[in-house]
């Protein structure tokens, strides 16, 4: 669990009211969830540990292939347009939009809601972020090292 001080309702305003997407979520590349704003219920752990999970695996697979690291992946389901993509060196933005709304209107509401999101690195276990123009503190406790049975 984390401790995020400052957000409340700086993601959404981030979003805006006109938005096609149907959910945003801010996490740490590994999976720490940072914001996240959503038309439904989704499970925002699942869906923030698997989205870095992806991103990872996608950043292996091209490693293996020999091209550098990608800034952005565009998946596609039958009912779904998803875009990951980096921000920040730490960070992940997944955008989620219905399968009819376009990459090109996806990169446009990435780089809008980017845009109003500035990150700042920080030690392990700490994160600064600032949404427009307000300030919040993430606070991310270290693993827990379980014994191995």
């Amino acid at each position: 669990m984390f401790l995020v001080r400052g957000m409340l309702g700086t993601l959404p305003a981030a979003v805006g009211d006109s938005s096609p997407l149907e959910a945003v979520f801010l996490l740490r590349r590994t999976g720490t969830l940072i914001a996240s704003w959503s038309h439904n219920d989704a499970s925002k752990d699942v869906v923030s540990v698997m989205a870095a999970t992806l991103y990872g695996s996608v950043e292996t697979m091209v490693a293996a292939l020999g091209s550098p690291s990608p800034s952005t992946v565009f998946i596609e389901t039958d009912l779904r347009r998803m875009l990951l993509a980096r921000v920040g060196a730490q960070n992940v933005l997944l955008l989620v939009a219905e399968r009819s709304v376009t990459r090109g209107v996806l990169r446009s509401e990435f780089q809008r809601i980017s845009g109003s999101l500035s990150t700042q690195e920080a030690p392990m276990g700490h994160a600064a972020l600032t949404v427009d123009g307000v300030q919040a503190s993430v606070v991310v406790p270290a693993p827990v090292s379980r014994p191995r049975r």
